[in-house]
């Protein structure tokens, strides 16, 4: 019932998102002063741009771990590779668990279809990920959101200690 209702709810914001958007503002504005709402404004349109980029180098990250990962099933000739790294590069966008169930559903494709080489087909995806987590993700989110791959680092580190899944998921937009 809820999904159904939140499916509903989705559409007809979709539908009015402009009219439900003034009458948002309009709220808002009756409530605080000028000077307040001009600077929520503008923090929200920062966080907007800095989380919309973050997502940007997010999905970049996830193309390159599905083509390396694409070559080297290729190159074991694993049935279903572009299957596989498909699914990889879909899962790879939720920090931590992405990659292991992404990772799970390929070795399990891998087990139905060429049991034998399930040992590479796993070091295969793990030196892709050990690339994509400690080289190409820093560089890449550094370089759409105008942070060094320290402080990247530093942020998940931290938001995942402070606030678990949620906190790994928007610590470094937030600290942008």
């Amino acid at each position: 019932v809820k999904f159904v209702l939140a499916l509903f709810l989705s559409i007809y914001l979709l539908l009015d998102a402009e009219a439900i958007g003034r009458q948002v503002s309009g709220g808002i504005k009756s409530l605080i002063s000028k000077n307040t709402y001009n600077k929520w404004t503008k923090t929200i349109a920062l966080m907007d741009d800095t989380l919309y980029r973050f997502f940007i180098g997010k999905i970049y990250c996830s193309i390159f771990v599905a083509i390396f990962d694409f070559i080297g099933l290729s190159l074991l000739k694993i049935p279903h590779s572009a299957l596989i790294s498909s699914i990889i590069a879909m899962t790879n966008i939720i920090p931590y668990i992405g990659p292991l169930f992404g990772g799970a559903i390929g070795v399990l494709i891998t087990l139905l279809n060429a049991p034998n080489r399930v040992v590479w087909v796993l070091a295969t995806m793990i030196i892709a990920q050990e690339l994509e987590e400690n080289l190409i993700e820093p560089k890449v989110l550094g370089e759409q959101i105008g942070l060094k791959p320290f402080w990247i680092m530093i942020s998940v580190i931290i938001g995942g200690d402070l606030f678990g899944l949620w906190g790994v998921f928007l610590a470094v937009p937030t600290f942008a």
